[in-house]
This record gives structure tokens, sequence and C-alpha cells, in this order.
């Protein structure tokens, strides 16, 4: 092969390599260089009959109601979840994953009707024993903390509205400053207030195995969506 043979091979293989027509030539990162999609540990839809990517979820149930193919009011997709507590009653739902040390959860949330009390932790992370290592805690006053290790937050600067869709983030870390975020668009918040809810709490050394869709006691109805568990970090518009 002489000169022009090597010099015309060499152009032609740079060709393949930058052609954007060609998807299975872009490396691992994805488009642009970004980040590759984190590996969910919990990926719940809630499309379908029951629960969907084969998962297996338990309820509690008394005169409540616990819906996974609710289609009355919808977040994402063609149904949603509905929990539905009435006074006294406890409903929830749940899902377990290998355990973690650092976590992060995902789910879209849009409260209905508020508690007829104090409120209930309604999106946590849990250890294998269903003890509340992180959740959000939403008061009747629409106002959220965000309770961690036993302990609540002071309560958020800004005050939830019935009937609006939430995007909500929690982190967690074992023994280490955890996190929650809620936004009415799909960019993770950076700091409390202006219609954005950004709380910490720090955590005890028990790692997290559980997430848990809960109402009860005081009453209540919650919808939500798109429940994701990882232990990466689950960034905007998951």
């Amino acid at each position: 092969m002489n000169l022009k043979h090597v010099l015309v091979s060499i152009f032609l293989c740079a060709s393949l390599v930058a052609s954007p027509t060609m998807p299975w030539l872009k490396n691992a990162r994805g488009p642009s260089g970004s980040a590759p999609a984190p590996s969910y540990l919990v990926n719940q839809n809630f499309e379908g009959t029951g629960y969907d990517n084969s998962e297996s979820w338990s309820e509690t149930t008394s005169s409540g109601t616990v819906d996974e193919d609710y289609t009355g009011v919808v977040l994402l997709g063609s149904q949603s979840l509905r929990l539905n507590s009435n006074e006294g009653e406890v409903v929830d739902t749940k899902t377990s994953f290998t355990a973690q040390s650092t976590a992060w959860a995902f789910c879209l949330f849009q409260p209905k009707t508020w508690n007829s009390s104090v409120g209930d932790t309604q999106f946590y992370l849990a250890d294998g024993s269903n003890n509340i290592l992180a959740g959000m805690f939403v008061q009747n006053d629409g106002t959220v903390k965000f309770k961690v290790n036993g302990s609540s937050s002071a309560a958020s600067a800004t005050t939830l509205s019935l009937d609006q869709t939430y995007y909500v983030w929690i982190h967690y870390v074992t023994s280490g400053t955890c996190t929650l975020y809620m936004s009415t668009t799909s960019t993770r918040p950076s700091s409390d207030g202006s219609g954005a809810v950004v709380l910490t709490g720090t955590a005890a050394a028990t790692n997290t195995s559980k997430v848990i869709l809960y109402n009860g006691y005081f009453g209540g109805q919650f919808i939500f969506d798109k429940v994701l568990v990882s232990g990466s970090e689950i960034g905007n518009n998951p």
C-alpha cells in the first residue's frame, strides 16, 4: 500500500468516528460527553396493572386506599399511585433494595388534601425494619420538615400548594449530612425558599434498604409517580 492509500484510509477512519449519523460510535458518557444515567435500584412508574418493571411491592391498608393503577390524577404516563387515608388509619406501599450507605431517592408528588393534624412522613428511605432514616414530612399547613435519625428539621420557608406537582429528591449519607430537595420544576434546587425546599439533617450509622410511600393517622390524599432509588446521584430531570 503506497502513501496515498494510507492517507485515504486514515481519513475514512477519522470520518467514521466523527460521524454524528452513526450513534453506535458515541462514547460511553452519552451525547456531548454528559454523565451516564444512574443504574436504578428501584424504578417504579406504576404503569400497567399493578407495579411495573417486575418489582415486588408490599402494601399496608385498612380503611384507606393504596391504588397503584390510579387514573383520576396522573402525574406521568397513563397511571399514578394514590394514597388515601381515613382518620386514624395507615396506608403505605414499600419495596426493598440492596443495602446502601449512600443513596439517592426521587419521586413526583402532588398533595390533594392535607392531613387533619400535624402531618406524616409521606416519602422516605428506611432500614429493613421500616424505621425512618430520611423522609419528607409534610405538615397540615403545607410546610415541610425533613425527618432524619428520629429528629425533624425546622419547617421549610416554602409552603406547598394543593394540586401542584413537586419534584422530590432525597440524598442519604450514613453518619453524614442528608438533604431533602423539592421543586415545582425538574431542576434540583440549591436553597430553601422562593418556591423551593432544601432541608438537611444528620443520619445515624445505618444503611438504607427500603423506600416507603406512606400516609397515616390524620387522613389526607397524596399522588405519587416515578419513584427512583440509586446508589449514585440522581440529578435534574431524571
